[in-house]
């Protein structure tokens, strides 16, 4: 998917991600969470050159929960004022839909990254990858998103090891 420009006389200015959404008349977080969990999994397919059937176990779990991350990152750039119950909706609709769980594994999941979250432990892989998801997003935010899926690929072949 292409980078989405803005020609302003000879200067090229990058639309924001969020800013994006509300000119496509879509200005609500889940919009936004949705179009960026469909673009950042396309993305490492692409990279990968794999179809998402053929996406390991790990790969899949690393991208969900880096997606969470950059999905918190989403929330607090626009200061959605949509209550928690609301955001955790969103987030768990994009992992069934995106990332392909069950609803049952989504709210095992969900429940696993919250609370590894709130351990507040940063030796807790799940907390390291929430966070380097939340830089992510503004990575991805500011048009690098080659820079966000070597970022995950980077993850994936630490754990790998």
């Amino acid at each position: 998917m292409r980078l989405l420009k803005s020609l302003k006389g000879n200067e090229e200015i990058v639309i924001g991600l969020f800013d994006k959404f509300k000119r496509e008349g879509n200005n609500d977080f889940e919009s936004a969470c949705s179009k960026m969990g469909a673009e950042l999994v396309a993305l490492y397919l692409q990279e990968k050159g794999i179809a998402f059937e053929t996406m390991s176990e790990l790969e899949r779990q690393v991208l969900a929960v880096y997606f969470f991350g950059m999905a918190d990152g989403l929330r607090q750039d626009i200061s959605a004022n949509e209550g928690a119950d609301k955001i955790a909706k969103t987030v768990i609709n994009v992992l069934m839909k995106e990332f392909k769980y069950s609803e049952n594994q989504t709210g095992q999941f969900f429940n696993s990254i919250v609370d590894d979250l709130q351990s507040k432990d940063p030796t807790n892989t799940q907390y390291a990858i929430i966070h380097k998801g939340l830089y992510g997003y503004f990575k991805w935010k500011d048009g690098n998103k080659n820079d966000v899926i070597a970022n995950v690929c980077q993850i994936i072949d630490i754990l790998n090891k």
